[in-house]
């Protein structure tokens, strides 16, 4: 462009001279009126030619606007691009920040409930190593049954045990239910057991009873103990209580022990402070409790097959099984240290005919009778069984020829001294023995029963001749 304004420039300038010189020439040898159309020609040209030079720089001008204002239209653009690309910048970034915000929310739901998890896991742990525990005192208690002949061992045992499980728990004690519905101490933990011993309390006295209403079924709570001692025991067991200190705490949990669905005592836990137990406390007393009692049933029918398999059950004597068994070891115990014992054999008589004629349960009366008879009046080194069902027999240690026979004779005469008295008829217990002495009636156990038998049918033999 800058060119092409220099050429046209330069041509202007050619034709303004030219066209001066042509005038001059001319104006010697023409007429002046074509001088001036000449001269108008020129300016014409001029001012055609200054137009041009004139529109041509405007439209330089222009056309530097023009770029101008396109290098500013793409700068602004760049400039929007720019805004639009930083506002969706800003976009991104206010959604990685919220996204961000909800990641650590949620992490911090997670890590709520992860915590709570291990709580729960925590406790979980905790309860099933108390349940654990728990089962671990059942087994062992029930384990104990066989190898513990003592029942207040046994009572001692459980007590202890179960102030083990329980949490919170520092005393305790078991008591048991008498037939005139009074609770005994058996065992306690924390406690003076002899200066308890004397001290019994009635069972509407007693916690559970008013807490229950006398429905005695379930563990309950006390919260205050001292208060509700004080308000329910008479003065003279508060004050023993008290002098023994039996009321130095403040919460008792405190559970029935039921056996065939009866009442048959009660164990109570104790703590020195306020508010330690709780439901769960409850529902685990509840539990123990419940063991406690199938672990005493079977204990006393431990007991009781042991002691049936030891003694008869009508006369509280060893029974033929038992005693044959004890005989044997004294037997050879005898042979061993060289000692001298009597062995003597009983017959009732006249049994059949009792019980004919007063029915069995007179009959069952003058066994039990004579047997206990018989036990009043021998030493403990002896001992008497019950040997069929109207025979017995009798191992006397120490005792033989007339010191024996004279012991025998003098029950003899008791029993008849002292006749049963049945619908206003007298029963007279008699009965019949015979002797035999270790070693000098035989040597070997048959022989001694062989010779006791046949001096017992000879005396009855004798009764008869004489009673007629």
């Amino acid at each position: 462009m800058k060119n092409k304004l220099r050429r046209l420039t330069i041509a202007f300038n050619t034709i303004i001279v030219i066209m001066t010189i042509v005038l001059i020439i001319l104006s010697k040898h023409i007429d002046i009126k074509y001088i001036v159309i000449l001269q108008g020609i020129s300016m014409v040209l001029i001012v055609n030619l200054v137009m041009y030079l004139f529109f041509s720089l405007i439209n330089k001008y222009i056309l530097s606007l023009s770029k101008a204002m396109e290098k500013t239209t793409r700068r602004i653009k760049d400039t929007d691009l720019n805004l639009i690309n930083t506002k969706k910048s800003g976009l991104n970034i206010d959604r990685l920040h919220n996204n961000f915000h909800n990641i650590l929310e949620e992490l911090s739901v997670y890590t709520v409930k992860q915590n709570n998890m291990l709580k729960k896991y925590s406790y979980l742990t905790e309860e099933l190593e108390k349940n654990n525990k728990i089962r671990d005192v059942i087994l062992e208690v029930s384990n104990s049954i066989t190898q513990i002949d003592n029942l207040n061992e046994l009572y001692n045992l459980i007590l202890k045990k179960a102030i083990d499980v329980i949490d919170g728990a520092h005393k305790g004690s078991i008591m048991v239910l008498t037939e005139e519905n009074l609770l005994e101490y058996k065992a306690v933990i924390g406690y003076d057991l002899d200066g308890l011993k004397d001290i019994n309390i009635k069972l509407t006295d007693t916690f559970l009873w008013n807490a229950s209403n006398g429905d005695i079924q379930k563990p309950c709570i006390i919260r205050n103990i001292r208060e509700f001692n004080k308000a329910h025991l008479d003065h003279d067991k508060y004050r023993l209580l008290k002098k023994v200190n039996a009321l130095d705490i403040q919460t008792t949990l405190s559970s029935p022990i039921i056996i065939n669905n009866k009442l048959y005592g009660m164990l109570n836990i104790d703590s020195i402070n306020e508010g330690v137990f709780n439901e769960q406390d409850i529902s685990l007393m509840s539990y123990f409790a419940n063991q406690i009692g199938i672990a005493i049933k079977n204990h006393k029918l431990i007991e009781r097959t042991l002691y049936l398999s030891k003694y008869d059950c009508l006369t509280n004597v060893y029974n033929r099984h038992y005693f044959e068994d004890v005989f044997k070891k004294v037997f050879k115990q005898a042979i061993r240290h060289k000692e001298v014992f009597s062995l003597v054999v009983f017959d009732l008589n006249k049994l059949k005919m009792i019980n004919d004629t007063f029915g069995h349960t007179v009959g069952d009366l003058v066994i039990r009778t004579f047997a206990k008879t018989i036990k009043d009046n021998i030493r403990e080194s002896d001992f008497l069984a019950r040997y069929g069902g109207d025979e017995f027999v009798g191992v006397f240690f120490g005792s033989y020829g007339e010191d024996i026979s004279n012991r025998i004779l003098n029950i003899m005469n008791q029993l008849k001294n002292s006749p049963l008295i049945i619908d206003d008829t007298e029963i007279t217990i008699n009965f019949s023995f015979g002797i035999a002495e270790f070693p000098k009636d035989g040597a070997e156990i048959k022989d001694l029963f062989k010779t006791a038998d046949k001096r017992m049918y000879e005396f009855k033999n004798n009764e008869k001749i004489l009673a007629s």
